[in-house]
């Protein structure tokens, strides 16, 4: 089911800076900072969020899911760090496991990616995929415990050089992760970064 689609606008969307440095024109949100700017979506615990990410040089950006609609605050949710032809996946506030890099090429060789979640807050699964390339997945150690947010937030971390967001799309899922498509996913969170092939696991 769609749940969400957009941006047709700022209405709905909190910014952390006053004076507001995120704007909006035909479809797409710009930032002149790097602070970020969160919705409340009220996410179900399973559920998909895709959009555009489009940038300069380099690419320097948190995407936070779960989250409060505080965009001050990093209290609880799932937070995917995009850099440098780099991502991590963690949760906040927990020493468990997800501090791994995984290579992410597509954030290296290019200046726009269409990246998708799928995650599920009570089986703690996290997938991630780029380009439509199913690139790492991440089990929550802690899946189940504590509470969540049901907000998404976009943290710019260093240049904001060109930095856009569109095409956000938000939909439920069913919370089962699909059958690995490529043999090569990256699988974060699990006494370090492993491949998982079609015929088993093994270290990267």
């Amino acid at each position: 089911s769609l749940l969400f689609t957009g941006p047709s606008g700022l209405d709905g969307w909190i910014q952390a800076a006053k004076p507001p440095t995120w704007t909006y024109e035909r479809g797409v949100l710009r930032t002149s900072a790097s602070k970020p700017i969160s919705r409340d979506l009220k996410l179900p615990d399973d559920c998909v969020v895709a959009f555009d990410i489009e940038w300069r040089k380099s690419l320097m950006m948190q995407f936070n899911l779960f989250c409060d609609s505080d965009p001050e605050s990093t209290s609880r949710g799932y937070q995917i760090s995009c850099q440098s032809g780099y991502a991590t996946i963690r949760r906040f506030n927990s020493a468990m496991g997800g501090n791994e890099m995984v290579s992410v090429p597509e954030f290296r060789e290019n200046e726009k990616v269409r990246v998708e979640v799928r995650s599920s807050r009570k089986a703690g699964h996290v997938c991630l995929y780029i380009n439509g390339r199913y690139a790492a997945y991440w089990k929550d150690p802690e899946a189940g415990k504590g509470k969540m947010g049901g907000a998404i937030q976009f943290a710019p971390a260093g240049s904001v050089e060109g930095l856009a967001i569109s095409r956000i799309k938000v939909t439920t899922w069913d919370g089962t992760p699909e059958e690995l498509p490529d043999g090569n996913v990256a699988m974060l969170g699990m006494g370090g970064i492993r491949r998982l092939g079609m015929g088993g696991d093994k270290p990267a």
